[in-house]
């Protein structure tokens, strides 16, 4: 293997461009007397309107999180206006002004935005055994074939301490995940990882972002093409081992304690300077040389 000072070299940079969503809410629910959840009519094609909604939340803004308000249960169905609509998307979710216990989706969930940064707090999942979409596995929620692990949930209530810590200690991810999917474990500080299973293909966006207990080690297996955007941002990792099959890898944030990066691939992989991101049009999390001055670069 070479050696050298990780630079910006071999980067190439990659901007991010586009809008973000607006919907408009096409009705709104009622809890205990208040106005709550918003939905919108899912539509085919041609724009036919289908008995089919997605849950939004309450914020009519879309360009913000919105707060999912509501009980535990997410409710299978709605009615409005005479007609029955299955809910079979949540999305929006942010729950900065309560910590629920446990989600628990009912038959006809088969799409759930895991990715918005208040999904942390949810402390459990729980999924229909008539659902044949997804599937929870020790507060972990996964698609139905359990080759994408979508959230890993936070184990207890922080404002309840009696609350039990449902989730293992140490998580073994199946054999059969193919994709961790983007901030699976982010701001995660109950759990930790042992290794990462060789079925593995590709790491989202800010995956382990702040993920406390990830190991000081850490091997990504053959196999992996992809690995998104700050993946790893604000980790200790202290050693990455890159495989040979990674063709893509995103911004590497701030891993402050990286010692050494090893690359496995003969021809390097595509990486970005800094990630411009979608919602804002910004560029964020520059790779700064003061960071990684004394990190070493192994190459075949």
């Amino acid at each position: 293997m070479k050696k050298g000072i990780v630079i910006l070299s071999t980067l190439l940079l990659t901007c991010f461009t586009g809008t973000s969503a607006q919907e408009k809410i096409d009705f709104y629910d009622v809890v205990d007397g208040y106005t709550t959840n918003g939905y919108v009519i899912l539509r085919a094609e041609d724009g036919t309107p289908s008995d089919e909604v997605r849950l939004v939340g309450r914020n009519l803004d879309m360009n913000s999180i919105s707060t999912y308000y509501g009980r535990e249960e997410v409710p299978d169905e709605v009615t409005h206006e005479g007609k029955t609509y299955k809910v079979v998307e949540f999305g929006y979710f942010d729950d900065t002004e309560l910590s629920l216990r446990c989600l628990k989706f009912g038959k006809n969930m088969r799409k759930v935005n895991v990715s918005r940064e208040g999904f942390f707090l949810v402390n459990g999942f729980e999924v229909s055994e008539e659902n044949s979409y997804l599937k929870a596995i020790d507060n972990i929620l996964y698609t139905a074939d359990g080759k994408t692990l979508l959230k890993c949930a936070w184990g207890f209530n922080p404002l309840d301490p009696n609350y039990p810590l449902s989730t293992s200690d140490v998580i073994n991810i199946p054999d059969d995940v193919e994709i961790i999917s983007p901030q699976a474990f982010s701001s995660q500080s109950n759990v930790a990882i042992s290794k990462l299973p060789k079925s593995l293909k590709e790491i989202g966006e800010g995956a382990f972002f702040d993920f406390k207990k990830i190991p000081e080690e850490l091997e990504i297996p053959e196999g992996v093409k992809v690995i998104g955007p700050e993946a790893f941002n604000c980790t200790s990792i202290h050693k990455l081992t890159l495989p040979s099959t990674l063709e893509e890898f995103g911004c590497l944030g701030t891993m402050l304690k990286l010692d050494s990066l090893i690359c496995q691939a003969p021809i390097p992989p595509t990486a970005t300077a800094f990630y411009m991101s979608p919602e804002d049009n910004n560029p964020r999390w520059p790779v700064w040389y003061d960071y990684y001055q004394n990190a070493v670069l192994l190459v075949p």
